[in-house]
């Protein structure tokens, strides 16, 4: 398959002592509740696709995310939350119309 068009990028996780890096990934049925949980997350981080979420956080922050997401939780619904080893990268592949305006320095970055 040729892939003349896709862009690579390799972002090395955040390192910083104090922080952890995590992405959020979510499936919610309803859409009252789905539209909920993504606004409580937008507080924490950012979209990187409709149901994913990046963030960096200081660790009491992740404690405090941890403790809420069980609220958002009914039925089959299913939230998961990966906190990523600073020796960790993420590898991006997108085309440049897809690309976000997220730069190496932002730390992680899913596309």
């Amino acid at each position: 398959m040729k892939n003349d068009q896709c862009k690579v990028s390799v972002v090395p996780i955040n390192a910083d002592k104090g922080y952890a890096s995590v992405l959020v990934i979510y499936d919610i049925q309803s859409d009252k509740n789905r539209n909920a949980l993504h606004k409580f997350l937008k507080s924490y981080g950012f979209t990187v696709q409709k149901s994913a979420f990046e963030a960096d956080l200081k660790l009491n922050k992740l404690e405090q995310l941890i403790s809420q997401l069980p609220a958002f939780i009914h039925d089959e619904d299913s939230i998961r939350l990966y906190q990523l080893s600073y020796s960790s990268k993420v590898v991006m592949f997108y085309k440049s119309k897809a690309k976000q305006s997220y730069t190496e320095s932002d730390g992680i970055i899913l596309i």
